[in-house]
Protein backbone atom coordinates (compact mmCIF):
# COMPACT_ATOMS: atom_id res chain seq x y z
CA UNK A 1 0.00 0.00 0.00
CA UNK A 2 2.96 2.66 1.42
CA UNK A 3 4.40 2.28 -2.79
CA UNK A 4 0.75 2.60 -4.68
CA UNK A 5 0.87 5.97 -2.13
CA UNK A 6 3.83 7.16 -3.40
CA UNK A 7 3.02 6.55 -6.71
CA UNK A 8 -0.71 7.82 -6.83
CA UNK A 9 -1.86 9.65 -3.91
CA UNK A 10 1.56 12.24 -2.95
CA UNK A 11 1.31 13.59 -6.70
CA UNK A 12 -2.30 14.38 -6.01
CA UNK A 13 -1.88 15.63 -2.78
CA UNK A 14 1.13 17.92 -3.82
CA UNK A 15 -1.25 19.44 -6.83
CA UNK A 16 -3.91 20.08 -3.71
CA UNK A 17 -1.34 22.08 -1.83
CA UNK A 18 -0.31 24.33 -4.83
CA UNK A 19 -3.58 24.77 -5.80
CA UNK A 20 -4.79 26.13 -2.06
CA UNK A 21 -1.03 28.18 -1.81
CA UNK A 22 -1.99 29.91 -5.02
CA UNK A 23 -5.68 30.83 -4.34
CA UNK A 24 -4.41 31.96 -0.98
CA UNK A 25 -1.35 34.07 -2.78
CA UNK A 26 -4.62 35.70 -4.97
CA UNK A 27 -6.59 36.42 -2.18
CA UNK A 28 -4.10 38.59 -0.47
CA UNK A 29 -2.94 40.18 -3.61
CA UNK A 30 -6.53 41.01 -5.23
CA UNK A 31 -7.97 39.29 -8.17
CA UNK A 32 -7.22 42.28 -10.27
CA UNK A 33 -7.77 42.16 -13.69
CA UNK A 34 -7.74 38.70 -14.88
CA UNK A 35 -10.56 38.40 -12.27
CA UNK A 36 -12.80 35.73 -14.10
CA UNK A 37 -9.67 33.04 -13.39
CA UNK A 38 -9.49 34.33 -10.20
CA UNK A 39 -12.98 33.92 -9.25
CA UNK A 40 -12.63 30.14 -10.84
CA UNK A 41 -9.85 29.70 -9.19
CA UNK A 42 -11.48 30.50 -5.47
CA UNK A 43 -15.09 29.75 -6.41
CA UNK A 44 -14.35 26.26 -7.92
CA UNK A 45 -10.95 24.51 -8.55
CA UNK A 46 -9.56 24.81 -5.08
CA UNK A 47 -13.30 23.00 -3.65
CA UNK A 48 -13.04 20.51 -6.11
CA UNK A 49 -9.29 19.44 -5.71
CA UNK A 50 -9.85 19.67 -1.66
CA UNK A 51 -12.98 16.98 -2.53
CA UNK A 52 -10.41 15.18 -5.14
CA UNK A 53 -7.55 14.36 -2.77
CA UNK A 54 -10.39 13.28 0.13
CA UNK A 55 -11.88 10.73 -2.55
CA UNK A 56 -8.27 9.70 -3.36
CA UNK A 57 -8.01 8.68 0.23
CA UNK A 58 -11.17 6.94 1.08
CA UNK A 59 -10.39 4.99 -1.92
CA UNK A 60 -7.35 3.94 -1.42
CA UNK A 61 -8.86 2.19 2.00
CA UNK A 62 -7.90 -1.52 1.95
CA UNK A 63 -8.07 -1.66 -2.00
CA UNK A 64 -7.84 -5.61 -2.54
CA UNK A 65 -4.99 -6.85 -4.28
CA UNK A 66 -6.06 -8.28 -7.02
CA UNK A 67 -9.40 -6.71 -9.15
CA UNK A 68 -10.20 -7.76 -12.48
CA UNK A 69 -11.40 -5.45 -15.73
CA UNK A 70 -13.43 -5.46 -17.48
CA UNK A 71 -12.37 -6.05 -21.23
CA UNK A 72 -14.09 -3.32 -23.38
CA UNK A 73 -15.87 -4.29 -26.37
CA UNK A 74 -17.15 -2.13 -29.86
CA UNK A 75 -20.91 -2.36 -28.28
CA UNK A 76 -20.13 -0.72 -24.57
CA UNK A 77 -17.91 1.75 -26.06
CA UNK A 78 -21.46 2.92 -28.18
CA UNK A 79 -23.32 2.13 -25.13
CA UNK A 80 -21.09 4.80 -23.09
CA UNK A 81 -20.70 7.01 -25.70
CA UNK A 82 -24.72 7.43 -26.48
CA UNK A 83 -24.87 7.52 -22.83
CA UNK A 84 -22.69 10.64 -22.43
CA UNK A 85 -24.07 12.08 -25.54
CA UNK A 86 -27.46 12.44 -23.86
CA UNK A 87 -26.49 13.32 -20.50
CA UNK A 88 -24.72 16.37 -22.16
CA UNK A 89 -27.25 17.05 -24.57
CA UNK A 90 -30.12 17.13 -21.56
CA UNK A 91 -27.21 19.34 -19.58
CA UNK A 92 -27.13 22.08 -22.40
CA UNK A 93 -30.98 22.46 -21.52
CA UNK A 94 -30.86 21.71 -17.63
CA UNK A 95 -27.37 22.63 -16.50
CA UNK A 96 -26.53 25.23 -18.62
CA UNK A 97 -30.34 27.13 -19.29
CA UNK A 98 -29.72 26.55 -22.95
CA UNK A 99 -27.61 29.51 -23.37
CA UNK A 100 -24.89 30.65 -24.96
CA UNK A 101 -22.81 32.02 -22.71
CA UNK A 102 -19.48 33.25 -24.34
CA UNK A 103 -18.64 34.95 -27.55
CA UNK A 104 -17.26 31.94 -28.79
CA UNK A 105 -20.49 30.28 -28.10
CA UNK A 106 -22.56 32.69 -29.38
CA UNK A 107 -20.17 33.26 -32.52
CA UNK A 108 -20.06 29.50 -33.53
CA UNK A 109 -24.44 30.05 -33.66
CA UNK A 110 -24.34 33.10 -35.53
CA UNK A 111 -21.82 32.23 -38.13
CA UNK A 112 -24.21 28.79 -38.31
CA UNK A 113 -27.11 31.07 -39.03
CA UNK A 114 -25.49 32.74 -41.54
CA UNK A 115 -24.80 29.52 -43.03
CA UNK A 116 -27.98 28.37 -43.17
CA UNK A 117 -29.16 31.28 -45.66
CA UNK A 118 -26.39 29.98 -47.80
CA UNK A 119 -24.62 32.88 -47.00
CA UNK A 120 -20.92 33.72 -45.61
CA UNK A 121 -21.77 36.91 -44.29
CA UNK A 122 -24.83 38.91 -43.32
CA UNK A 123 -25.69 42.62 -44.25
CA UNK A 124 -26.54 45.03 -41.98
CA UNK A 125 -29.40 47.71 -42.77
CA UNK A 126 -28.71 50.69 -43.58
CA UNK A 127 -28.92 52.04 -39.99
CA UNK A 128 -26.90 50.27 -38.53
CA UNK A 129 -24.00 50.33 -40.93
CA UNK A 130 -22.11 53.17 -39.17
CA UNK A 131 -23.23 52.13 -36.10
CA UNK A 132 -22.39 48.73 -35.95
CA UNK A 133 -20.15 49.10 -32.69
CA UNK A 134 -23.80 49.29 -30.61
CA UNK A 135 -24.41 45.94 -31.76
CA UNK A 136 -21.69 44.33 -30.38
CA UNK A 137 -19.34 43.44 -32.75
CA UNK A 138 -16.96 41.63 -30.55
CA UNK A 139 -14.84 39.31 -32.50
CA UNK A 140 -16.45 40.23 -35.88
CA UNK A 141 -15.36 41.32 -39.13
CA UNK A 142 -17.05 44.65 -39.55
CA UNK A 143 -16.00 48.35 -40.69
CA UNK A 144 -17.74 51.43 -40.62
CA UNK A 145 -19.65 52.20 -43.79
CA UNK A 146 -19.52 48.51 -44.69
CA UNK A 147 -22.48 46.67 -44.62
CA UNK A 148 -21.89 43.32 -43.80
CA UNK A 149 -20.60 41.65 -40.76
CA UNK A 150 -19.37 37.74 -39.46
CA UNK A 151 -17.56 36.11 -37.38
CA UNK A 152 -13.92 36.83 -36.86
CA UNK A 153 -13.50 32.65 -35.98
CA UNK A 154 -12.95 30.31 -38.55
CA UNK A 155 -16.26 28.41 -39.72
CA UNK A 156 -15.65 24.91 -39.79
CA UNK A 157 -17.67 24.74 -35.88
CA UNK A 158 -20.32 26.85 -37.15
CA UNK A 159 -20.47 25.14 -40.38
CA UNK A 160 -20.95 21.16 -38.60
CA UNK A 161 -23.74 23.28 -36.42
CA UNK A 162 -25.63 24.28 -40.00
CA UNK A 163 -25.66 21.55 -41.11
CA UNK A 164 -26.91 19.94 -37.56
CA UNK A 165 -29.54 22.68 -37.91
CA UNK A 166 -31.15 21.48 -41.48
CA UNK A 167 -32.27 18.43 -38.61
CA UNK A 168 -33.53 21.02 -36.20
CA UNK A 169 -30.58 19.15 -34.05
CA UNK A 170 -28.07 22.16 -33.64
CA UNK A 171 -28.00 21.79 -29.67
CA UNK A 172 -27.07 18.01 -30.61
CA UNK A 173 -23.21 18.94 -32.21
CA UNK A 174 -21.34 18.94 -29.11
CA UNK A 175 -22.99 16.12 -27.75
CA UNK A 176 -22.40 13.79 -30.71
CA UNK A 177 -18.66 14.95 -30.52
CA UNK A 178 -18.46 13.49 -27.05
CA UNK A 179 -19.98 10.17 -28.68
CA UNK A 180 -17.66 10.43 -31.50
CA UNK A 181 -14.67 10.52 -29.02
CA UNK A 182 -15.53 7.68 -27.38
CA UNK A 183 -15.05 5.71 -30.47
CA UNK A 184 -12.46 7.19 -31.84
CA UNK A 185 -10.43 6.94 -28.38
CA UNK A 186 -11.35 3.35 -28.22
CA UNK A 187 -10.03 2.72 -32.03
CA UNK A 188 -6.15 4.38 -30.75
CA UNK A 189 -6.14 2.34 -28.06
CA UNK A 190 -7.37 -0.83 -30.04
CA UNK A 191 -4.01 0.20 -32.51
CA UNK A 192 -1.81 1.03 -29.63
CA UNK A 193 -2.57 -2.41 -27.70
CA UNK A 194 -4.53 -4.40 -30.02
CA UNK A 195 -4.27 -7.76 -28.25
CA UNK A 196 -5.58 -5.94 -24.86
CA UNK A 197 -9.22 -4.70 -24.07
CA UNK A 198 -8.60 -3.69 -20.25
CA UNK A 199 -6.68 -0.58 -21.66
CA UNK A 200 -9.52 0.72 -23.61
CA UNK A 201 -11.52 -0.46 -20.40
CA UNK A 202 -8.95 1.93 -18.61
CA UNK A 203 -9.07 4.88 -21.07
CA UNK A 204 -12.91 4.96 -21.34
CA UNK A 205 -12.90 5.38 -17.85
CA UNK A 206 -10.85 8.00 -17.56
CA UNK A 207 -13.08 9.30 -20.87
CA UNK A 208 -16.41 8.89 -18.75
CA UNK A 209 -15.27 10.48 -15.40
CA UNK A 210 -13.57 14.16 -16.88
CA UNK A 211 -16.20 16.40 -16.29
CA UNK A 212 -14.70 19.23 -18.40
CA UNK A 213 -15.34 16.27 -21.49
CA UNK A 214 -19.15 16.06 -20.17
CA UNK A 215 -19.93 19.85 -19.44
CA UNK A 216 -18.10 20.88 -22.31
CA UNK A 217 -20.26 18.95 -24.60
CA UNK A 218 -22.81 20.64 -22.96
CA UNK A 219 -21.77 23.94 -24.56
CA UNK A 220 -21.67 25.22 -28.20
CA UNK A 221 -17.79 25.47 -28.40
CA UNK A 222 -15.52 23.99 -30.65
CA UNK A 223 -13.51 22.62 -28.28
CA UNK A 224 -15.14 19.05 -27.74
CA UNK A 225 -14.91 18.99 -31.84
CA UNK A 226 -11.58 19.65 -31.26
CA UNK A 227 -11.09 16.59 -28.86
CA UNK A 228 -13.16 14.31 -31.42
CA UNK A 229 -11.15 14.76 -34.37
CA UNK A 230 -8.03 15.15 -32.99
CA UNK A 231 -8.63 11.64 -32.17
CA UNK A 232 -10.58 10.42 -35.42
CA UNK A 233 -7.22 11.73 -37.14
CA UNK A 234 -4.37 9.94 -34.70
CA UNK A 235 -6.62 7.28 -35.38
CA UNK A 236 -6.55 7.30 -39.17
CA UNK A 237 -2.71 8.21 -38.70
CA UNK A 238 -2.23 5.19 -36.68
CA UNK A 239 -3.41 2.90 -39.95
CA UNK A 240 -0.49 3.28 -42.11
CA UNK A 241 -2.48 3.16 -45.16
CA UNK A 242 -2.69 5.68 -47.80
CA UNK A 243 -6.43 5.87 -48.02
CA UNK A 244 -6.59 6.29 -44.18
CA UNK A 245 -4.58 9.26 -44.60
CA UNK A 246 -5.90 10.71 -47.17
CA UNK A 247 -8.98 10.90 -45.34
CA UNK A 248 -7.03 12.03 -41.94
CA UNK A 249 -5.66 15.18 -44.27
CA UNK A 250 -9.40 15.97 -44.95
CA UNK A 251 -10.23 15.57 -41.16
CA UNK A 252 -7.31 18.05 -40.42
CA UNK A 253 -8.84 20.51 -43.19
CA UNK A 254 -11.82 20.44 -40.78
CA UNK A 255 -9.70 20.22 -37.39
CA UNK A 256 -7.71 23.50 -38.53
CA UNK A 257 -10.85 25.60 -39.11
CA UNK A 258 -12.85 24.73 -36.21
CA UNK A 259 -12.21 27.68 -34.45
CA UNK A 260 -8.21 29.56 -34.14
CA UNK A 261 -5.83 27.85 -37.02
CA UNK A 262 -3.05 27.34 -34.50
CA UNK A 263 -5.04 24.38 -31.99
CA UNK A 264 -4.69 21.33 -34.30
CA UNK A 265 -1.06 21.99 -35.84
CA UNK A 266 0.25 21.86 -32.23
CA UNK A 267 -1.30 18.79 -31.65
CA UNK A 268 -0.50 17.05 -34.77
CA UNK A 269 3.19 18.38 -35.33
CA UNK A 270 4.95 16.21 -32.82
CA UNK A 271 2.99 13.13 -34.12
CA UNK A 272 4.20 13.92 -37.96
CA UNK A 273 7.63 14.59 -36.88
CA UNK A 274 7.86 10.73 -36.00
CA UNK A 275 7.47 10.08 -39.75
CA UNK A 276 10.26 11.64 -40.31
CA UNK A 277 12.61 9.74 -36.87
CA UNK A 278 11.13 6.77 -38.85
CA UNK A 279 12.31 7.02 -42.17
CA UNK A 280 8.91 7.33 -43.92
CA UNK A 281 9.60 9.66 -47.00
CA UNK A 282 6.74 9.19 -48.89
CA UNK A 283 4.40 9.77 -46.18
CA UNK A 284 6.06 12.83 -44.93
CA UNK A 285 6.20 14.31 -48.58
CA UNK A 286 2.29 13.54 -48.75
CA UNK A 287 1.32 15.11 -45.20
CA UNK A 288 3.54 18.74 -45.69
CA UNK A 289 1.66 18.78 -49.31
CA UNK A 290 -1.76 18.23 -47.20
CA UNK A 291 -0.70 20.38 -44.24
CA UNK A 292 0.45 23.21 -46.83
CA UNK A 293 -2.66 23.41 -48.79
CA UNK A 294 -4.41 23.59 -45.65
CA UNK A 295 -2.46 26.65 -43.97
CA UNK A 296 -2.88 28.55 -47.46
CA UNK A 297 -6.45 27.96 -47.27
CA UNK A 298 -7.28 28.64 -43.89
CA UNK A 299 -4.59 32.01 -44.20
CA UNK A 300 -6.94 33.49 -47.18
CA UNK A 301 -9.98 32.77 -45.87
CA UNK A 302 -10.61 35.45 -43.77
CA UNK A 303 -9.15 38.14 -46.30
CA UNK A 304 -11.99 36.49 -48.22
CA UNK A 305 -14.96 37.18 -45.56
CA UNK A 306 -13.25 40.98 -45.86
CA UNK A 307 -13.69 40.81 -49.00
CA UNK A 308 -17.48 40.10 -48.92
CA UNK A 309 -17.58 42.68 -46.15
CA UNK A 310 -16.22 45.52 -48.02
CA UNK A 311 -13.58 47.19 -48.99
CA UNK A 312 -13.25 49.07 -45.07
CA UNK A 313 -12.97 45.56 -43.84
CA UNK A 314 -9.51 45.10 -45.04
CA UNK A 315 -8.42 48.73 -43.06
CA UNK A 316 -9.21 46.48 -39.55
CA UNK A 317 -7.81 43.58 -40.37
CA UNK A 318 -5.15 42.57 -37.53
CA UNK A 319 -2.32 39.86 -39.14
CA UNK A 320 -1.96 36.67 -37.69
CA UNK A 321 1.62 38.33 -36.81
CA UNK A 322 -0.01 41.29 -35.16
CA UNK A 323 -2.23 39.20 -33.30
CA UNK A 324 0.87 37.48 -31.96
CA UNK A 325 2.80 40.13 -30.93
CA UNK A 326 -0.45 42.23 -29.48
CA UNK A 327 -1.31 39.27 -27.31
CA UNK A 328 2.67 38.84 -25.74
CA UNK A 329 2.22 42.42 -24.92
CA UNK A 330 -0.94 42.51 -23.41
CA UNK A 331 -0.01 39.05 -20.70
CA UNK A 332 3.59 38.86 -20.27
CA UNK A 333 3.10 40.41 -17.22
CA UNK A 334 0.48 37.95 -15.98
CA UNK A 335 1.49 34.50 -18.04
CA UNK A 336 2.88 32.73 -15.36
CA UNK A 337 0.85 33.23 -12.69
CA UNK A 338 -1.82 32.75 -15.31
CA UNK A 339 -1.28 29.61 -16.82
CA UNK A 340 -0.78 27.68 -13.04
CA UNK A 341 -4.66 28.95 -12.62
CA UNK A 342 -5.39 27.32 -15.75
CA UNK A 343 -3.15 23.83 -15.16
CA UNK A 344 -5.05 23.80 -11.62
CA UNK A 345 -8.12 24.00 -13.64
CA UNK A 346 -7.36 21.57 -15.81
CA UNK A 347 -7.03 18.86 -13.32
CA UNK A 348 -9.94 19.96 -11.07
CA UNK A 349 -12.27 19.27 -14.21
CA UNK A 350 -11.03 15.81 -15.03
CA UNK A 351 -10.88 12.44 -13.42
CA UNK A 352 -8.68 12.29 -10.51
CA UNK A 353 -6.26 9.48 -11.28
CA UNK A 354 -5.70 11.37 -15.18
CA UNK A 355 -2.57 13.26 -14.49
CA UNK A 356 -0.83 10.97 -11.76
CA UNK A 357 -1.20 7.82 -14.25
CA UNK A 358 0.15 10.21 -17.27
CA UNK A 359 2.95 11.43 -14.97
CA UNK A 360 3.91 7.42 -14.85
CA UNK A 361 4.52 7.33 -18.49
CA UNK A 362 7.27 10.14 -18.63
CA UNK A 363 10.03 7.39 -18.11
CA UNK A 364 8.80 5.97 -21.40
CA UNK A 365 9.44 9.14 -23.22
CA UNK A 366 12.93 7.89 -24.70
CA UNK A 367 12.30 4.86 -26.11
CA UNK A 368 8.57 5.27 -27.29
CA UNK A 369 8.21 7.78 -30.31
CA UNK A 370 4.75 7.62 -29.51
CA UNK A 371 4.53 8.72 -26.21
CA UNK A 372 7.05 11.19 -26.73
CA UNK A 373 4.73 12.40 -29.51
CA UNK A 374 1.58 12.97 -27.38
CA UNK A 375 3.49 14.32 -24.35
CA UNK A 376 5.34 16.86 -27.35
CA UNK A 377 1.66 17.82 -28.25
CA UNK A 378 1.11 18.84 -24.76
CA UNK A 379 4.25 20.41 -24.56
CA UNK A 380 3.84 22.61 -27.27
CA UNK A 381 0.65 23.88 -26.77
CA UNK A 382 1.74 24.97 -23.20
CA UNK A 383 4.63 26.52 -24.62
CA UNK A 384 2.45 28.63 -27.17
CA UNK A 385 -0.13 29.20 -25.07
CA UNK A 386 1.95 30.46 -21.72
CA UNK A 387 3.71 33.02 -24.19
CA UNK A 388 0.69 34.08 -26.27
CA UNK A 389 -2.22 34.07 -25.24
CA UNK A 390 -3.05 32.34 -21.98
CA UNK A 391 -6.09 33.50 -20.80
CA UNK A 392 -8.69 31.46 -21.67
CA UNK A 393 -12.30 32.83 -20.65
CA UNK A 394 -15.17 31.40 -19.84
CA UNK A 395 -14.87 27.09 -20.08
CA UNK A 396 -14.65 24.37 -18.00
CA UNK A 397 -10.91 22.75 -17.38
CA UNK A 398 -8.64 24.42 -19.83
CA UNK A 399 -9.94 25.29 -23.18
CA UNK A 400 -6.78 25.38 -24.47
CA UNK A 401 -5.81 21.38 -23.63
CA UNK A 402 -9.19 20.28 -24.26
CA UNK A 403 -8.09 19.16 -27.66
CA UNK A 404 -5.67 17.12 -25.92
CA UNK A 405 -7.32 15.24 -23.53
CA UNK A 406 -6.93 12.68 -25.50
CA UNK A 407 -3.24 12.74 -24.97
CA UNK A 408 -3.28 12.79 -21.48
CA UNK A 409 -5.48 9.39 -21.62
CA UNK A 410 -3.28 8.05 -23.87
CA UNK A 411 -0.69 8.74 -21.57
CA UNK A 412 -1.68 7.47 -19.02
CA UNK A 413 -2.87 4.17 -20.58
CA UNK A 414 0.55 4.14 -20.90
CA UNK A 415 1.30 4.56 -17.23
CA UNK A 416 -1.15 2.32 -16.16
CA UNK A 417 0.41 -0.38 -18.24
CA UNK A 418 3.97 0.35 -17.18
CA UNK A 419 2.61 0.08 -13.26
CA UNK A 420 -0.11 -2.53 -13.43
CA UNK A 421 1.94 -6.17 -12.54
CA UNK A 422 3.75 -4.22 -9.63
CA UNK A 423 1.22 -2.22 -8.14
CA UNK A 424 -2.03 -4.40 -9.06
CA UNK A 425 -4.39 -2.58 -6.58
CA UNK A 426 -4.35 0.24 -9.52
CA UNK A 427 -7.16 -1.33 -10.61
CA UNK A 428 -9.34 -1.51 -7.75
CA UNK A 429 -8.34 2.14 -7.04
CA UNK A 430 -9.46 3.19 -10.96
CA UNK A 431 -13.11 1.20 -10.62
CA UNK A 432 -13.40 3.09 -7.20
CA UNK A 433 -12.28 6.52 -8.01
CA UNK A 434 -14.25 6.49 -11.27
CA UNK A 435 -17.31 5.91 -9.18
CA UNK A 436 -17.13 8.09 -6.57
CA UNK A 437 -15.86 10.95 -8.97
CA UNK A 438 -19.48 10.29 -11.40
CA UNK A 439 -21.10 10.19 -8.21
CA UNK A 440 -19.92 12.29 -5.73
CA UNK A 441 -17.85 15.20 -7.68
CA UNK A 442 -19.76 15.33 -10.93
CA UNK A 443 -22.91 16.96 -9.12
CA UNK A 444 -20.79 19.59 -7.43
CA UNK A 445 -19.20 20.04 -10.65
CA UNK A 446 -22.88 20.51 -12.59
CA UNK A 447 -24.25 22.62 -9.87
CA UNK A 448 -20.90 25.15 -9.92
CA UNK A 449 -21.27 25.10 -13.82
CA UNK A 450 -24.86 26.10 -13.44
CA UNK A 451 -24.37 28.75 -10.83
CA UNK A 452 -22.46 30.27 -13.27
CA UNK A 453 -24.40 30.14 -16.03
CA UNK A 454 -27.80 30.85 -14.66
CA UNK A 455 -27.75 34.63 -13.79
CA UNK A 456 -25.96 35.79 -16.83
CA UNK A 457 -29.39 33.07 -18.75
CA UNK A 458 -31.85 34.64 -16.92
CA UNK A 459 -31.26 37.94 -17.66
CA UNK A 460 -30.67 37.24 -20.83
CA UNK A 461 -34.53 35.44 -21.00
CA UNK A 462 -35.83 38.08 -19.20
CA UNK A 463 -34.97 40.62 -22.10
CA UNK A 464 -35.67 38.48 -24.82
CA UNK A 465 -39.35 38.41 -23.26
CA UNK A 466 -39.39 42.49 -23.23
CA UNK A 467 -42.30 43.94 -25.05
CA UNK A 468 -39.75 47.04 -26.48
CA UNK A 469 -38.23 47.35 -30.05
CA UNK A 470 -34.68 48.05 -28.36
CA UNK A 471 -33.29 46.93 -24.81
CA UNK A 472 -30.02 48.69 -23.98
CA UNK A 473 -27.72 46.81 -21.39
CA UNK A 474 -24.18 48.91 -20.16
CA UNK A 475 -20.91 46.66 -20.52
CA UNK A 476 -19.52 48.59 -17.12
CA UNK A 477 -22.68 46.90 -14.93
CA UNK A 478 -21.50 43.92 -14.32
CA UNK A 479 -19.10 41.36 -15.42
CA UNK A 480 -19.07 40.39 -19.12
CA UNK A 481 -22.50 42.48 -19.03
CA UNK A 482 -21.34 42.98 -23.09
CA UNK A 483 -22.25 39.33 -23.78
CA UNK A 484 -25.81 40.00 -23.07
CA UNK A 485 -25.93 42.50 -25.66
CA UNK A 486 -26.53 38.96 -28.38
CA UNK A 487 -28.15 39.99 -32.09
CA UNK A 488 -28.96 37.76 -34.45
CA UNK A 489 -26.82 38.27 -38.00
CA UNK A 490 -30.09 39.43 -40.00
CA UNK A 491 -31.56 41.44 -37.13
CA UNK A 492 -35.06 40.16 -37.55
CA UNK A 493 -35.14 38.71 -33.65
CA UNK A 494 -36.76 41.92 -31.36
CA UNK A 495 -35.87 43.35 -28.85
CA UNK A 496 -32.89 44.42 -30.93
CA UNK A 497 -30.20 44.52 -27.71
CA UNK A 498 -28.00 47.78 -27.64
CA UNK A 499 -24.25 48.31 -25.51
CA UNK A 500 -24.80 51.81 -23.67
CA UNK A 501 -21.61 52.72 -24.40
CA UNK A 502 -21.18 53.02 -28.33
CA UNK A 503 -24.44 54.68 -27.79
CA UNK A 504 -24.80 58.68 -29.01
CA UNK A 505 -27.41 61.11 -29.52
CA UNK A 506 -27.04 61.19 -33.67
CA UNK A 507 -27.72 57.48 -33.81
CA UNK A 508 -30.80 57.96 -31.23
CA UNK A 509 -32.09 60.60 -34.01
CA UNK A 510 -32.45 57.80 -36.26
CA UNK A 511 -33.92 54.71 -33.64
CA UNK A 512 -36.28 57.18 -32.10
CA UNK A 513 -37.66 58.68 -35.16
CA UNK A 514 -40.44 55.73 -35.46
CA UNK A 515 -41.20 55.73 -31.69
CA UNK A 516 -40.12 52.77 -30.23
CA UNK A 517 -39.81 51.40 -27.22
CA UNK A 518 -36.42 51.25 -25.53
CA UNK A 519 -36.14 49.77 -22.01
CA UNK A 520 -32.93 50.33 -20.21
CA UNK A 521 -31.56 47.54 -18.27
CA UNK A 522 -30.14 48.51 -14.54
CA UNK A 523 -27.39 47.79 -12.78
CA UNK A 524 -29.72 46.46 -9.96
CA UNK A 525 -30.77 43.77 -12.20
CA UNK A 526 -27.73 42.32 -12.99
CA UNK A 527 -27.07 42.16 -9.27
CA UNK A 528 -26.69 38.63 -9.30
CA UNK A 529 -24.12 38.11 -11.91
CA UNK A 530 -21.97 41.07 -9.75
CA UNK A 531 -22.63 38.86 -6.95
CA UNK A 532 -20.60 35.56 -8.35
CA UNK A 533 -16.96 37.18 -8.59
CA UNK A 534 -14.37 37.91 -6.54
CA UNK A 535 -12.08 41.03 -6.15
CA UNK A 536 -13.75 43.15 -9.26
CA UNK A 537 -15.55 46.23 -7.95
CA UNK A 538 -18.40 46.92 -10.32
CA UNK A 539 -20.23 50.74 -9.79
CA UNK A 540 -23.84 50.92 -10.27
CA UNK A 541 -23.42 54.30 -11.46
CA UNK A 542 -23.14 53.27 -14.68
CA UNK A 543 -27.18 54.08 -15.54
CA UNK A 544 -27.45 56.67 -13.00
CA UNK A 545 -24.41 58.93 -14.32
CA UNK A 546 -26.21 58.84 -17.75
CA UNK A 547 -28.48 61.05 -19.94
CA UNK A 548 -29.34 58.51 -22.60
CA UNK A 549 -32.75 58.27 -21.36
CA UNK A 550 -33.55 61.68 -21.14
CA UNK A 551 -32.13 61.81 -24.47
CA UNK A 552 -33.58 59.20 -25.69
CA UNK A 553 -37.38 60.60 -24.80
CA UNK A 554 -36.89 63.94 -25.68
CA UNK A 555 -36.10 62.33 -29.65
CA UNK A 556 -39.44 60.29 -29.15
CA UNK A 557 -38.71 56.74 -27.82
CA UNK A 558 -41.09 55.41 -25.51
CA UNK A 559 -38.38 55.08 -22.67
CA UNK A 560 -38.85 52.29 -20.04
CA UNK A 561 -36.76 50.71 -16.95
Amino acid sequence: MKKINEVIFFPVLVVAVMAISLAASLISQGAGELHLTYTFLLKQDVWLIVIEVVIVAACLWKLPVRTYLPETQITAVYALGFTMMIVAFAGHYLILDAYDMSRDEQLANFDAMIFENGRFVAQLPELWRANAEVLNTMYTHHSAGDGAWASKYLPANAAIRSVFALAGLKPLVSPAMVLLGAIALWGCVRRLWPEDYQSATVALLLYSGSAAVLVNGMTSYAMPAHLAINLCWLWLFMRQRWWADTIAIFVAFVAVGLHRPTVHPLFSAPVLATLLLNKEWHRSVYFFIGYLFIGLFWFWYPSYIADLIGPHAHADHVSIFDQIKNSWRSTSSTYFPLMIANLVRFVAWQHVLLIPLALLSTSLIKRNRIVAALAGGIFLTLLVRTFFQPYQGHGFGYRYLHGLIGNFILLAVFGWNAIKERLPQVNALILRTTSAGVLMVLPVQLYMANRFYAPYAEVSARIGRLPADYVVVGAADAPFAQDLVINDPFLEERPIRLLREFITPQLLDKVCASHPVMKFITPAELADIRAYYIGKDMSEKGLSGSQLPRIAASKGCEVKF
